[in-house]
């Protein structure tokens, strides 16, 4: 079964899946990018700050899909996509770096805030034109024989 084939509800779990994992990467990489990965610190700042690595995937997918990110048809996507992107990332690490103040999470590098919007930014576009790419690059093809 191809991905075209695949229900409404069943495309936009893929989506929300795809994007979870997106994020979680995101997030280490932009650690990663901060710290290095020399004597263990990374390791340690993700075991320590684990409860980053949960509560943030969620805010940013219930804000993805406030502002429809998981409603858009992919094959119409056009620049509207990349400033909801871009609103729906900042939110959503607008909304994490408050609650980490309230809570005063110390640990946690909060320049790695500022480098993961850059990279989440382009994951969260990058992927969905080459999701455009992929299901209807195709579909040009047959037609031009």
């Amino acid at each position: 079964m191809t991905i075209k084939k695949l229900s409404r509800n069943a495309k936009k779990s893929l989506m929300i899946f795809i994007d979870i994992i997106i994020i979680l990467v995101s997030l280490v990489l932009s650690l990663y990018l901060r710290v290095g990965a020399e004597d263990g610190r990374l390791l340690d700042i993700i075991i320590k700050d684990y409860h980053i690595f949960i509560i943030y995937p969620v805010i940013s997918v219930v804000i993805f899909y406030y502002f429809n990110l998981y409603s858009s048809v992919i094959r119409f996507m056009s620049t509207n996509i990349m400033w909801a992107s871009a609103k729906s990332v900042s939110l959503s690490l607008g909304i994490l770096s408050f609650l980490m103040m309230l809570v005063r999470e110390l640990s946690f590098p909060r320049s790695v805030l500022l480098i993961n919007w850059f990279v989440l930014l382009i994951f969260i576009i990058g992927i969905r034109y080459l999701a455009k790419w992929i299901l209807y690059s195709e579909g040009s093809k047959k037609t031009n024989k």
